[in-house]
């Protein structure tokens, strides 16, 4: 699942790129595709955690 406000966090382009470009060596492109995927995946959760994660317990400190 893809989430837009990924996208608003300032490296998540470099941070996309890098997960991609990640070697992968494998038997079939389907294989390949899947940890290519799977690279791309750890970074949005990467970004989830890093700049997203405790919305609400921050929102309700700013308040």
């Amino acid at each position: 699942m893809y989430f837009s406000f990924f996208a608003s966090h300032l490296d998540y382009e470099q941070l996309l790129a890098s997960a991609w470009a990640i070697p992968v060596f494998s038997s079939s492109h389907m294989a390949s595709l899947y940890q290519k995927l799977r690279s791309v995946k750890l970074c949005c959760k990467f970004i989830n955690n890093s700049r997203f994660s405790g919305i609400e317990r921050r929102t309700r400190e700013a308040f």
